[in-house]
């Protein structure tokens, strides 16, 4: 059975990933099915070796394909990797494609709908989550490893989003929250102890099942924290750039000059005479012929007197 048609050589690396990506998306291959051998799914398509491994690499990067080796080794349809997703959003924000303002107004707003769905949907399993996060954060704010607390902080989100049972929103709140998380690692955070009482009192009307306040309550903390890391984002636009420290010199000891000697050679020369002789001796006779005598020397004409 021939999955794949032949393709032309123009745009060979793109044509290739959307074929085999139209192939799942039209229900030819599920996930876990594996594609066929590199050499034959090279000759179906027409196309080389190199530039089918190319494309799976890049597949493999995007989620879509599973490259395995040893003994059950080859291409395999993944489950999709939903890490790209946070992955270029992080590049988007440190290459300055995506500013910290839109961010943090984009999250108010899908916050909303997180919230919203959670405070109806979750369960007690999800609630004790939500607790064990805010104890967590708690404890390392009190060691005094601030970054930590700001990072769980963040992660409360993704609790939160679990509990709305919806997987897509779970993959779009990790996708925010990652980004958050680079930031802080970079600019710093919210080192207060602001957060947890807002925590208290969201957890007491997400356990009465009170939308309004909940909603009301997570909007003000995240217009406040929000607010930090805009605030955190400009300084480190403004920061100047440290110089360099110049370095100091060091006195290095000179040391003693080695004694000029000629290096040893492990074989002697040959003279021009001997090279030619060997030469000659080394020179195999022609086969079916014999060797040629050594003509004497001709002597020179006496001159005339």
């Amino acid at each position: 059975m021939q999955l794949f048609d032949r393709i032309s050589p123009r745009r060979t690396f793109e044509e290739i990933a959307t074929r085999i990506r139209r192939s799942f998306v039209d229900g030819t291959l599920k996930r876990g099915d594996k594609l066929p051998p590199d050499e034959e799914l090279a000759a179906h398509l027409g196309v080389s070796r190199g530039a089918l491994r190319g494309a799976l690499r890049a597949l493999e990067v995007a989620g879509v394909v599973e490259l395995r080796t040893g003994r059950h080794g080859g291409s395999y349809i993944s489950g999709g990797k939903p890490k790209v997703l946070s992955d270029n959003m992080v590049d988007l924000l440190h290459l300055q494609g995506l500013t910290i303002e839109q961010l943090t107004e984009a999250r108010i707003w899908i916050e909303d709908i997180v919230v919203r769905a959670a405070c109806t949907r979750a369960t007690e399993a999800d609630l004790a989550a939500l607790d064990a996060n805010i104890e967590r954060a708690k404890a390392l704010f009190d060691q005094g490893r601030l970054l930590e607390k700001a990072v769980a902080n963040i992660e409360f989100h993704d609790v939160l989003a679990q509990a709305t049972q919806n997987p897509l929103l779970v993959i779009v709140m990790h996708a925010l929250t990652d980004v958050m998380t680079a930031f802080v690692q970079v600019n710093g955070g919210d080192t207060s102890r602001s957060t947890f009482a807002s925590r208290t009192r969201f957890m007491a009307a997400m356990r009465v099942r009170d939308v309004d306040a909940a909603l009301e309550e997570m909007r003000s903390n995240l217009r406040r924290v929000n607010s930090i890391y805009v605030r955190l984002a400009r300084q480190h636009r403004n920061a100047p750039a440290a110089a360099p420290a110049p370095r100091a010199a060091v006195a290095r000891p000179v040391p003693p000059a080695a004694p000029t000697r000629k290096p040893a050679h492990r074989f002697k020369a040959i003279d021009k005479p001997a090279r030619k002789t060997v030469a000659r001796a080394a020179k195999p006779a022609r086969p079916g012929k014999p060797a040629e005598l050594a003509k004497p020397a001709k002597k020179a004409p006496a001159r005339k007197r």
